[in-house]
């Protein structure tokens, strides 16, 4: 079989059920480890086995472990056979009731069946180093756990406190509510048994009751709309009147301009004729040297467009236009195009 491995158990409980602690040494040769642990809510038997449990899952390989417990129903359930009798039945004991910790009977089972495992059984409380170190880690662990439950009941404690004062300021606000919609109330049945005194009041002074106060109040309101309605009427009136002649205006200038153009365009423009198209490129001339010739000596501007078989010539000077005219009409005659000729021709024109 493999190393032997001696191990001491010991499981504890305060108020079984209640906190409760286990503890274990392993010891190898020369060798020894402590291990514990702890439960909030549990009872001494499973606080034993878990012990052993626990004792066990700690050796790595197959071992000869002898296992010292004072549990008796640790030692008895193997030594005496229970566990056994307990499978066969189903996990029920003799009474046919259900094994109670049946998990964790199952799980001490799983890990005998890993190792040559011997139960003994010692004397609790006794002079034994080792079950009495077990039992004081057991209780240090029960410890912890008080203490980790009592430090939890007096959060717990704490925040019922703070609770408690967020719920009376909740009540003082509800009751301050009350109290302000009280006083609201009662200042409102003031002012209303106020406004009832002053309306008695205003009728003995005025000598009028309250419907013929409220006729006239409602006459009154009736005059003031309507005059307000004749001023509003007057205002669209004087709006409408500005817009139209606004409008008018515009219409006029428009008209006038149309007008102008046209007219301007009678009087500043003079079309020639010309026998082709072909000869408009003549009276350009190369990089149109012709066509600026023309300008320069006339002082007329000579306008060559898409227009079929003719060209433009526009200017103030009626009688410019008139020497620029001839000039282009005796140049396209002779077929002669050139500046010096047009120079010729200009000054002939302007002679005769």
């Amino acid at each position: 079989m493999g190393e032997k491995v001696i191990i001491y158990t010991d499981g504890a409980c305060s108020g079984n059920p209640g906190p409760g602690g286990w503890g274990a040494i392993l010891m190898y040769k020369d060798a020894k480890k402590e291990i514990s642990g702890g439960m909030k809510e549990t009872t001494n038997n499973i606080m034993e086995i878990t012990a052993v449990i626990e004792a066990l899952k700690c050796l790595k390989v197959e071992s000869d472990v002898q296992v010292y417990s004072d549990s008796a129903y640790t030692v008895n359930a193997f030594n005496q056979g229970w566990i056994y009798n307990w499978m066969k039945n189903g996990w029920k004991t003799a009474n046919k009731e259900p094994v109670k910790n049946k998990e964790l009977w199952q799980e001490l089972y799983a890990l005998t069946k890993k190792h040559k495992v011997e139960f003994i059984k010692v004397k609790g409380h006794a002079d034994n180093e080792f079950n009495n170190r077990c039992d004081e880690m057991a209780r240090n662990e029960i410890s912890k756990m008080e203490n980790r439950i009592l430090e939890k009941e007096e959060n717990l404690d704490k925040k019922n406190d703070l609770l408690d004062k967020k719920i009376q300021a909740i009540d003082d606000s509800k009751q301050q509510l009350e109290n302000k919609k009280l006083e609201i109330e009662q200042e409102k049945l003031k002012v209303e048994q106020e406004r009832e005194g002053i309306a008695k009041e205003l009728e003995r002074v005025a000598g009028l009751s309250k419907e013929d106060a409220k006729k006239q109040v409602i006459d009154s309101i009736i005059d003031d709309a309507r005059k307000e309605a004749g001023n509003i009427v007057r205002d669209i009136e004087n709006e409408a009147r500005e817009e139209g002649e606004k409008r008018a205006r515009n219409i006029v200038t428009l008209a006038i301009q149309k007008c102008a153009t046209d007219q301007t365009a009678d009087v500043t423009v003079t079309s020639v004729a010309l026998p082709n198209d072909e000869v408009k490129g003549k009276i350009i001339g190369r990089e149109g040297r012709n066509i600026r010739a023309i300008e320069n000596a006339t002082g007329v501007d000579l306008i060559v467009d898409d227009t079929p078989d003719a060209v433009i010539l526009s200017s103030f000077d009626p009688i410019r236009r008139e020497v620029a005219r001839l000039t282009l009409e005796k140049l396209v005659t002779d077929g002669r195009i050139h500046p010096a000729r047009v120079e010729d021709i200009v000054a002939k024109v302007k002679i005769d």
